[in-house]
């Protein structure tokens, strides 16, 4: 995951720090986070822990994106 999924640096970090300043005038960003609760199905085992706030079984997935809507960071649990 490492290899294509990566926070930029150098240049290409000045890159997306002016872009998110032109798009939205947003100083010093570096990329938009959010996070969503993904629906499954019932687990057979350990079903609590994957039943939420909203009533339903979810995963929940949250990610980092760049100017450009790639992907910097995910995280899913």
């Amino acid at each position: 995951m490492r290899k294509y999924i990566k926070y930029p640096s150098g240049n290409a970090l000045i890159s997306v720090i002016d872009s998110f300043m032109a798009k939205c005038g947003f100083s010093i960003c570096r990329g938009a986070i959010d996070g969503t609760h993904v629906p499954i199905s019932s687990p057979v085992e350990f079903f609590s822990g994957s039943y939420n706030r909203k009533r339903w079984y979810s995963v929940i997935t949250q990610a980092v994106a760049d100017n450009r809507y790639s992907f910097l960071n995910i995280y899913i649990d």
